[in-house]
């Protein structure tokens, strides 16, 4: 009755086709860098004029992949680009695709994901083309990715990837960790689009690169920098359902000299939130109380006081008051909430010819205040206070091999090479709250829990011997954390140690500059989480008690697949296929569940079998008569998530809220001018809601469009459709979602 068929395949709006000089998309990481690079070299040469032409000629060319995200999210498809050496070397050639194995990725990449590890990349155009008030919807259609929604803008969205919790992916910032120790995962609902330069998505267990929370992903947001050589910025206006509104304002430059640039932003949005809802028995009552008041700033800058050092910082605020409608059966109509953050962040990067070296420090600070005056469940008002501060060095060298590589195993010389990359970590993690305990302890004064961590890891890129065919390539990477978690004034301490692992091959086959180049990927390793102070710490009442004697979560996963591209011989079309298996085996699930009288109290009692495979694709022809680009891409997920606990009642059960299968296909057309057009839409299947699969919540589909175009040269209108058909859904049981939103944005660029 439930089970996803074929049919249920839906579209799902996103993509722009592929440029006409057949590119489907370049690689961002490596073209910012090297953009960034050549435009200080330019500057300083005396050849401002040039730079600037350079710049906006690229620009130029990145506006030919705009493109629409009509759904709730656009979840970009990761794609083939030819090395600027294959570029080089190809004039008068018959056009054609290689896989590229890049070396460790440089500092500035931040987090990128290695060849080998399935991964996909939206960007800043794909973000904008989908005209969304928050980043959440952005996420939402890639393979291997379900977004949870809580309802209206700022009522919570939370990610998870190849079924996992929200906890269990861990969430980065420009390469630093956004998961609060308080636990709750990290709320994708709180992100300023305008702010984004890209978001990597990296789907499979990844403790060893990335530390804890990576069991069932890695998100990395990627914020804005200064991209033009002279001064400008951008003012935008947003008006949607709910009378949602929102301003923002962006402002970028450079320095006369090339050494120095920056970026600002700051936004404003406020919405109603109200919406109507099906109860179940042929009425619609209103969910009130949803509204939300949200404000944003965020700025960075780089200094560049050599050729070969970087120095950057950046500061991020955000504060936002909002309403807290509850559940329709107890609904908290007068429940207010406010969130207050402020990080800053400083780093320090050098690099030589065969060694790099990067160190930062960063602060994080995050408040939460509840109050519902009419609650006869608690004390009304709860003050929640975390602090989190981090420091982190790491240092890359080039080690020389001894046997011969081909492809990209080798240095600029000749020479082959591999990439060594040893990291350090400190962090600590404060929470005060007026509600922490300890276990079994009525006291409601202000508490404080404390964690000391530590980590220290190795990973590198190792290019293997020349004699196999292709270019096969192993990311090997190992890594320990240590941490000491410590309650106030002289109260109980635990100590914790994870030593995780990681494997990853990428085997490219085929010469490069091949019509049809495949390239298999697999990667094995060890992950963890640990349990955050809200699994050890709850208040103990007659409703729920926290656990301090729970064990971290730990997980040994796999995942194996190829990719394969196809191109014509004019380069006009274009095509890639991925398909991915992946198989994880998580022991120690924290799971809350009610006991004796009713009490919930988490524990480590359930262990855990996920599988699945995930298959995505995309398609683009350039049609010169009608000066269009025509575009399609699609994406599925097939899951198996269930109880493995040996004995258990639920052995063999699905693991609740995990939906067995999710698809999503576009169909997108781009015009020369800037105009695009989308359509499409997302299906997903039914989802358990107990742990005994009693109960469950039906499969729902989403269809939306959208549309945009530039007015002039300075000015760009895009609107948007979501939810066409207003279908009444539900992602997470007693949270009703909005039926059919719009949303119109204009921009104005200076």
């Amino acid at each position: 009755m439930h089970g996803p068929g074929l049919g249920a395949l839906a579209l799902r709006g996103v993509r722009a086709g592929a440029a006409r000089e057949g590119q489907i998309r370049q690689d961002r990481i490596g073209h910012e860098a090297v953009e960034r690079r050549g435009r200080r070299l330019l500057l300083r040469g005396g050849r401002r004029r040039q730079g600037g032409a350079s710049v906006k000629a690229v620009a130029a060319l990145s506006g030919v992949f705009l493109l629409l995200t009509i759904l709730p999210a656009p979840a970009p498809t990761q794609t083939l680009a030819p090395s600027p050496a294959q570029e080089a070397g190809s004039a008068g050639a018959e056009p054609g695709l290689s896989f590229i194995v890049e070396a460790e990725p440089e500092p500035e990449a931040e987090a990128a994901a290695t060849p080998a590890e399935f991964s996909a990349t939206i960007g800043r155009e794909e973000v904008a083309a989908a005209a969304v008030f928050d980043l959440s919807r952005a996420l939402q259609g890639e393979a291997g990715v379900n977004v949870v929604r809580y309802g209206s803008a700022g009522q919570g969205a939370y990610a998870s990837v190849r079924g996992s919790t929200s906890e269990q992916v861990l969430v980065l910032l420009n390469g630093r960790r956004l998961n609060s120790a308080q636990g709750g995962g990290v709320d994708f609902s709180r992100f300023d689009p305008d702010t984004v330069e890209r978001v990597e998505i990296i789907r499979g267990g990844a403790s060893a690169r990335y530390g804890e929370n990576a069991l069932g992903g890695v998100v990395n947001i990627v914020t804005r920098k200064a991209a033009k050589a002279e001064n400008g910025g951008a003012l935008t206006a947003q008006y949607g359902s709910w009378n949602t509104a929102k301003f923002g304002a962006t402002l970028e430059g450079m320095d006369e000299a090339g050494f120095a640039d920056g970026f600002i932003s700051a936004s404003l949005l406020s919405s109603e939130g109200a919406y109507g809802y099906p109860d179940g028995q042929g009425g619609e009552p209103r969910r009130d109380n949803s509204d939300l008041l949200k404000g944003d700033l965020y700025g960075t800058f780089d200094l560049y006081p050599k050729d070969d050092v970087r120095l950057s910082g950046e500061l991020t605020v955000h504060a936002d008051e909002k309403g807290v409608p509850g559940i329709p059966e107890f609904p908290t109509e007068s429940a207010r909430m406010s969130d207050s953050q402020a990080s800053a962040a400083v780093a320090a990067e050098w690099k030589g010819i065969r060694a790099s070296a990067r160190s930062s420090l960063s602060a994080d600070f995050r408040r939460r205040i509840y109050e519902d005056p009419d609650s006869t469940m608690s004390t009304g008002s709860d003050e929640h206070r975390n602090f989190a501060s981090q420091a982190d060095m790491e240092g890359r060298v080039s080690v020389p091999l001894p046997w011969k590589v081909g492809g990209e195993g080798r240095s600029e010389g000749g020479e082959s090479v591999s990439g060594l990359v040893a990291a350090l970590t400190l962090r600590m993690d404060t929470l005060r709250s007026t509600s922490l305990v300890r276990s079994g302890s009525l006291d409601q004064d202000s508490g404080e829990v404390l964690r000391f961590g530590a980590s220290a890891g190795l990973r590198s890129t190792l290019p293997l011997p020349s004699f196999l065919p292709g270019s096969p390539v192993l990311f090997p990477s190992i890594r320990f954390d240590g941490a000491r978690v410590q309650e106030s004034e002289g109260g109980s301490r635990s100590d914790s140690g994870s030593p995780t692992w990681q494997v990853g091959l990428s085997y490219p086959i085929g010469d490069a500059g091949s019509a049809l180049p495949v390239e298999l990927k697999a990667n094995v390793g060890t992950s963890y989480r640990v349990p955050s102070f809200d699994d050890l710490f709850w208040p103990s009442t007659a409703f729920a008690s926290g656990n301090p004697g729970l064990l971290p979560e730990s997980a040994l996963s796999w995942d194996a697949g190829f990719r394969v591209g196809l191109v014509g011989k004019t380069g006009l079309l274009r095509a890639e296929l991925e398909t991915a298996y992946f198989d994880s085996r998580i022991r120690n699930l924290i799971v809350w569940t009610p006991g004796a009288g009713g009490k919930w109290r988490p524990s480590n009692e359930d262990e855990g079998r996920i599988r699945g495979v995930e298959l995505r694709g995309n398609a683009g022809i350039s049609i010169d008569r009608i000066g269009s680009d025509l575009s399609a891409s699609f994406s599925a997920t097939w899951l198996d998530a269930r109880n493995a606990s040996a004995g258990s009642t639920n052995e063999g059960k699905y693991l609740p809220g995990r939906p067995p299968f999710v698809s999503s296909v576009s169909l997108d057309l781009k015009r020369d001018s800037g105009a695009y057009f989308g359509l499409g839409a997302t299906y997903t299947s039914f989802r358990y809601i107990t742990a005994r699969n009693t109960k469950a919540l039906e499969g729902y589909q989403v269809i939306g469009l959208g549309a945009g175009t530039p007015l002039g040269k300075r000015w760009f209108v895009r609107l948007r459709l979501e939810n066409l058909l207003d279908a009444r859904y539900v992602d997470l049981r007693d949270y009703p979602v909005p039926g059919r939103e719009f949303s119109i944005r204009t921009s104005y660029e200076f």
